[in-house]
């Protein structure tokens, strides 16, 4: 996103143009729900928690000090991770796997050898969940909210090169342990 367009829809959004913020909205949703719902089993959830953060975005808009997009994006980004820390919090022992809480609606579930293997992902998110946290985070910034480095440097609080370096171990670590289960 060209920096000038974000930079202008959040000056008009914290100037109370609803306009601007719904373009805000339209532009940014997509990748903060994709990275919440990376973390959640149930969709509501993400959903909930995306809602939460540009309620409060709306809110807070007015007082935030845009300096550059990679900032901007990594400030939603460490609120979102705290919205997410926090519904963990709050639901503690009330949080379920996907795999539960398609049991407990009635659907079944394929196994899988009903599923062909290019299509079954169930192995990648299972491998990428035995990572460390810290490894799952930057994949999970990088492969799914697709940041930059410079925008996952922003929110994470590290250097750049820290945070490619820090990418670049991450797939091989996933590399490794899908290769582990004899997934190449």
């Amino acid at each position: 996103m060209a920096t000038l367009v974000l930079k202008m829809l959040v000056h008009d959004a914290s100037q109370g143009d609803k306009q601007a913020f719904k373009q805000l909205f339209e532009t940014l949703h997509g990748r903060l729900f994709s990275f919440v719902r990376s973390r959640m089993a149930r969709e509501e959830d993400a959903i909930d928690v995306v809602q939460e953060l540009f309620i409060d975005l709306w809110k807070e808009l007015p007082r935030f000090a845009y300096r550059s997009d990679e900032e901007f994006l990594g400030f939603l980004f460490l609120i979102l991770r705290r919205k997410i820390a926090k519904h963990y919090k709050r639901n503690e022992g009330k949080n379920e796997s996907l795999e539960e809480v398609l049991l407990q609606s009635g659907e079944t579930t394929m196994t899988e050898h009903d599923i062909p293997i290019y299509e079954d992902y169930r192995y990648l998110e299972k491998a990428l969940n035995e990572l460390p946290p810290a490894t799952q985070e930057i994949l999970r910034l990088r492969n799914w909210s697709q940041l930059s480095f410079a925008e996952i440097s922003a929110t994470l609080n590290i250097k750049e090169s820290a945070a490619k370096v820090r990418h670049h171990r991450a797939i091989e670590a996933l590399r490794n342990k899908l290769q582990s289960y004899g997934y190449t």
